[in-house]
């Protein structure tokens, strides 16, 4: 891996660069809370129908297998605390003890017989550092719900970084639609039959949402977010020193910036920070950037890019209801009882809810805390909020500064 690192470093074997970045996203950094737990124990094209146990969960799924993760039976009882295993995922592939393969034509008929499943399910996505886990939590405190909190079950973050390749043509797909529906259809067979369903979702999954209100109208979803720099103050001071995004901006970013085109330079990462939204506009705003882009730039251009993408879903009429952090902070009862409405629940629960937000950790990743407690604050230059300013810019969004609000 050091070989490999030094040759990115030098702008050498952009293909192999990529391969890499797959590996340190797939297993260093899921297993960053426990490094010593990879599988060694992997089954391929077991009997498909056993794949609908309760302790085996899907965690990624392409256009030829579906790969799922056992659980011991005993651990997989606790597996959707969120107050224990606030990122669903993170928990799955600490605790692994097999990974299993199965072929999609297989499992593409286990998941045509599934009955048709009409809970009620609630979807949040999220701009990140926006209080969502509160969410999770207030769910996870009602009775008769099963939280699914960042399970991460879709393949196609991290794993096409190929110049040539086109996300955003793929989500207009009926394969990445079919993949959607059917990880989508496996967790919602693992709730209890009696059960609701709470789902966080990662995020870059804001692809899914028009493929939701299509395949399972009666969903409802929630959007929550928060103003740019004390969201991205937060993001800096949470995340600016952990190994991935490290990777990502010394290693994948600094060497390419000098050499090729634009779409050379930086197809392995606008991809990650912006849920392959719109590449020419992203593009534009990437190069207002320029040079050598931080942290706190690249946050600016994820969030202006998913908030453009939802305010053109809600244009589109997509029906999402958003949900600000700042009004939840300032007014938590109003906010907890217009959601509650939204998705029909009875408004007498609302002080369980509160309750819950009380015993929030505020924190979304298990090593959240340990790494605030070590890094450094965004310190504010006049030449990085110049490049914030340019990408909000680029999207039409008020400057870095100023407080934005959904229509």
């Amino acid at each position: 891996m050091a070989a490999q690192l030094t040759e990115i470093r030098e702008g050498k074997e952009k293909l192999k660069t990529a391969q890499v970045l797959k590996i340190c996203y797939r297993f260093k950094y899921n297993h960053h809370v426990n490094p010593t737990s990879f599988c060694l124990i992997h089954e391929r094209f077991i009997q498909t129908e056993a794949v609908l146990q309760p302790h085996i969960y899907p965690v990624y799924i392409s256009e030829d297998v579906a790969r799922f993760i056992e659980l011991d039976q005993q651990m997989s009882s606790g597996i959707l605390n969120t107050r224990k295993h606030p990122i669903l995922s993170h928990a799955l592939t600490a605790n692994a003890v097999k990974v299993i393969d199965v072929p999609r034509k297989d499992l593409d008929r286990i998941v045509s017989q599934l009955p048709d499943d009409r809970r009620r399910v609630v979807w949040m996505f999220h701009t990140t550092r926006c209080g969502s886990t509160v969410w999770s939590q207030i769910f996870n405190s009602l009775p008769d719900w099963t939280v699914f909190s960042e399970p991460d079950t879709h393949f196609y973050r991290m794993i096409y970084l190929e110049s040539d390749f086109d996300y955003e043509k793929l989500t207009q797909t009926k394969q990445y639609e079919d993949m959607v529906v059917s990880s989508i259809q496996l967790y919602l067979n693992l709730a209890p039959k009696d059960n609701n369903i709470f789902w966080k979702a990662t995020i870059t999954d804001y692809h899914m949402i028009p493929i939701i209100q299509k395949r399972f109208p009666h969903h409802k979803i929630l959007f929550s977010y928060r103003d740019v720099l004390p969201s991205g103050k937060s993001y800096f001071k949470a995340f600016a020193n952990l190994d991935l995004m490290r990777f990502v901006v010394y290693y994948v970013l600094n060497p390419w910036l000098p050499r090729g085109s634009d779409e050379d330079r930086i197809h392995a990462c606008w991809m990650a920070f912006t849920n392959g939204f719109s590449k020419t506009r992203c593009l534009t705003a990437i190069r207002s950037a320029l040079p050598d882009p931080g942290v706190m730039e690249w946050f600016v251009l994820f969030w202006a890019s998913t908030i453009t993408m939802v305010q053109e879903q809600q244009r589109s009429g997509l029906k999402i209801k958003s949900i600000k952090y700042e009004d939840m902070q300032t007014e938590p009862a109003k906010v907890i009882n217009e959601v509650f409405k939204y998705v029909d629940i009875p408004t007498n629960f609302v002080e369980l809810g509160l309750e819950a937000t009380e015993k929030d950790s505020q924190a979304g990743l298990h090593f959240d805390q340990q790494h605030r407690k070590k890094n450094p604050a965004w310190v504010r230059t006049s030449e990085s909020v110049r490049k914030c300013n340019a990408v909000l810019s680029a999207f039409d969004l008020p400057d870095l500064d100023s407080s934005f609000t959904f229509d």
